[in-house]
């Protein structure tokens, strides 16, 4: 373990690197107010938050995954077929909008496992198995859409994708959402330690009883 002093030190190194962030992301926001008059503006950050939503979402459970010492490039693929699922549910089955997402969160799950197995259990690089499911999960969703666009006209789904509450797009308000939940998972849960655990020394973390 760390000694006292190391652990303040390695404190204050994260809070100049907080420090810094922060002093970047005001000197991006002061030039870019000075050169458009549109920029430092809330209709401004309500369309960045909406464009950059999706991608946060899928940032923030990645970095766990990441932390954890594991990549997975199966996510796109994943998230394409969850789409692909809701879209052919509620307009091809006529499946109501609840039943289509938990639907489209199962084959997530699914796919998960399988590569949780072969990367935990079977023991095989988690780059080369996400890269198999990809392809594997990419080429079911293309079957499943019939190479065609499918458009979802279900309105409680574009409900969320597409509405906002005062101003603000849902799908934001969904990324800070899950921003918070990560944070809390990691800084306060048993899974969180687990996983820093586990990212820093799998010997170790095995030794000390983290299955």
């Amino acid at each position: 373990g760390l000694s006292a002093g190391d652990q303040g030190r390695k404190r204050t190194i994260l809070k100049f690197d907080a420090i810094g962030l922060l002093a970047a992301l005001v000197v991006v926001c002061v030039l870019f107010s000075n050169l458009s008059p549109y920029f430092f503006s809330f209709q401004n950050f309500a369309n960045i938050s909406s464009a950059t939503s999706y991608i946060g979402i899928t940032a923030a459970i990645s970095t766990i995954l990441i932390i954890g010492g594991a990549f997975d490039l199966s996510i796109a693929a994943v998230m394409a077929i969850s789409g692909v699922t809701v879209a052919h549910l509620t307009m091809m089955n006529h499946w109501p909008w609840y039943l289509a997402i938990g639907a489209a969160l199962g084959i997530g799950a699914i796919v998960g496992l399988v590569n949780g197995f072969f990367v935990s259990y079977i023991g095989i690089n988690a780059l080369i198995v996400t890269i198999g499911t990809q392809f594997v999960v990419r080429g079911v969703g293309y079957a499943m859409a019939g190479g065609q666009d499918i458009r979802i006209d279900s309105k409680p789904i574009l409900w969320v994708g597409q509405r906002s509450v005062f101003g603000y797009p849902i799908a934001g308000l969904l990324a800070i959402a899950v921003f918070c939940f990560c944070g809390f998972l990691m800084k306060y849960t048993a899974f969180g330690k687990h996983v820093l655990a586990i990212g820093g020394a799998p010997a170790a973390a095995r030794l000390v009883g983290v299955n």
